[in-house]
């Protein structure tokens, strides 16, 4: 009877183990006194994630942040930092995928709890489209943008007029890095519509538009 016990409270504790109930890693202590906030993202290149973040803590020993790129399993402590850091870069990130991430402080063996955040990696494309338009010169108007990715392989111009069924595309093929665009076929007598993608290999960017109403 007594080795039968023995046997049954063996059996129990691997079972324990074997579940990582008794892996302090699983479930650490909680370290209070601050939180991680306004965790936010920067695209840096096709691969590359900057993580920013705002934290009240006042004697952590640094912070970790966890990754899960959807629909896979977490991926613990793939980023470290030291303390009072508040960024830091993910050079492993695949372009069009969708991560969360975790950040947390640590100190000793006890970390903060704190929520996920997620983050769709998408290329991103230009965007903040103005125009300048000068009387003097009718047939023609400049368009500039904020260039979000500079690294991508093209930035693609269609074009709409009112009147026509159709966009014509491409209307222009520009430099990944482009900002601008004069477009020298302006008619200010009907409604004018841009729209801008950006490429990068067999990526591109959610189409964005500019419209200009005749006077």
């Amino acid at each position: 009877m007594r080795r039968l016990l023995w046997f049954v409270l063996l059996v129990f504790c691997f079972g324990l183990v074997s579940c990582n109930l008794l892996n302090p890693e699983d479930d650490p202590e909680r370290y209070t006194g601050g939180e991680v906030s306004a965790v936010s993202f920067d695209i840096l290149g096709p691969g590359q994630i900057r993580i920013k973040w705002k934290e009240n803590f006042t004697d952590e020993d640094g912070f970790y942040v966890d990754r899960k790129k959807w629909p896979e399993t977490w991926e613990r402590k793939v980023l470290h930092t030291g303390s009072n850091e508040t960024t830091v870069t993910d050079n492993e990130a695949e372009l069009g995928s969708i991560y969360f991430y975790k950040v947390y402080a640590v100190k000793g063996d006890r970390q903060s709890e704190e929520e996920d955040v997620q983050f769709n990696f998408d290329l991103p494309g230009p965007t903040n489209i103005e125009t300048d338009f000068n009387w003097n010169r009718p047939d023609r108007i400049r368009l500039w943008w904020t260039n979000n990715a500079t690294w991508v392989d093209s930035i693609v111009i269609a074009k709409k007029v009112s009147g026509e069924q159709a966009w014509t595309f491409p209307y222009a093929v520009l430099p990944g890095d482009a900002t601008e665009f004069i477009d020298l076929d302006m008619n200010i007598n009907v409604t004018n519509n841009w729209s801008f993608t950006a490429y990068y290999r067999n990526h591109k960017s959610i189409q964005n538009t500019c419209t200009l109403m005749p006077p």
